[in-house]
C-alpha cells in the first residue's frame, strides 16, 4: 500500500528538491539497500492527467535515499494550485506506487 503525504509547498521560478528515504521497518530505523531500482516522481494537475512535471530520483543505495530535483524552469510551468503526485518504483520487472500524495504550488512574492 502506497504512503500518503503532503510535500511541502513549491514556489513557482524556485529550484525545488524532495526527498524519500525507503525504510523496512515502521519506526523507519532499518534503511533498505535500493541499489538497482529506480524512481520517478509524477506531478499533475489531478490523478490520470498527463503529468507537468516528471522526475528521475537519484538513488543513494544502502542509504535508502531517493533525491528528486526540479528546476526552476520546471517549476515556472507551473501555476498556483494544488497538484497530486506520485512516487513509482521499479526493481526488476515489479513496479509499485509508493507514495501519493498533493504538493501546493504558490506564487512567490518576489518577482
Amino acid at each position: 500500500m502506497a504512503a500518503t503525504i503532503t510535500l511541502d509547498p513549491w514556489c513557482i521560478g524556485d529550484d525545488e528538491t524532495v526527498a524519500v528515504y525507503i525504510y523496512s521497518d515502521a519506526a523507519a530505523t532499518t534503511p533498505v539497500d535500493i541499489t538497482g531500482r529506480t524512481y520517478t516522481l509524477s506531478v499533475a494537475t489531478a490523478r490520470g492527467a498527463t503529468p507537468t512535471v516528471a522526475l528521475t530520483g537519484t538513488v543513494t543505495g544502502a542509504s535508502g535515499l531517493v533525491t528528486f530535483a526540479a528546476t526552476d524552469t520546471q517549476t515556472t510551468a507551473l501555476t498556483a494550485g494544488t497538484y497530486a503526485f506520485d512516487v513509482v518504483e521499479v526493481s526488476g520487472s515489479n513496479e509499485s506506487t509508493i507514495i501519493l500524495g498533493t504538493v501546493p504550488v504558490v506564487q512567490r512574492v518576489t518577482v
